[in-house]
């Protein structure tokens, strides 16, 4: 358990820090989680194969201790770039996906994406 902002953060939690602020959402609608489940499989094929690196899903990725720590919908990391993976991610990822919801439009297609190009993400 973490302590951020005076909010208190666990592994179960679905809450993210961006630009230094605390965002709680809800958990994805099943719509959203058969895209994530469906590009994990295409792509996951693909990077088994190769033995590229790794995909995770909705892993906390810590790119400014308390400032930015965001909770993309998928995630790779090359086996070159492993050493960012620890108890999250804590450092930049070689690919994030963000799969827009109607109710995260602005969030994920504005916020979120200036966060991910600031360290060379989108």
């Amino acid at each position: 358990m973490e302590i951020i902002n005076g909010s208190t953060f666990g592994e179960d939690d679905l809450a993210e820090i961006i630009n230094g602020e605390t965002v709680i959402r809800n958990s994805p609608f099943c719509s959203h989680q058969r895209v994530v489940g469906d590009l994990m499989s295409l792509i996951g094929q693909h990077v088994n194969k190769n033995k590229l690196g790794q995909l995770y899903t909705y892993l906390d990725v810590i790119l400014e201790e308390g400032i930015n720590r965001l909770q993309p919908d998928l995630l790779f990391i090359r086996k070159g770039n492993k050493a960012i993976v620890q108890d999250w991610i804590r450092g930049v990822p070689d690919m994030v996906c963000e799969i827009v919801s109607k109710g995260y439009h602005a969030k994920d297609t504005v916020t979120k994406k200036k966060v991910y190009e600031k360290f060379k993400l989108a």
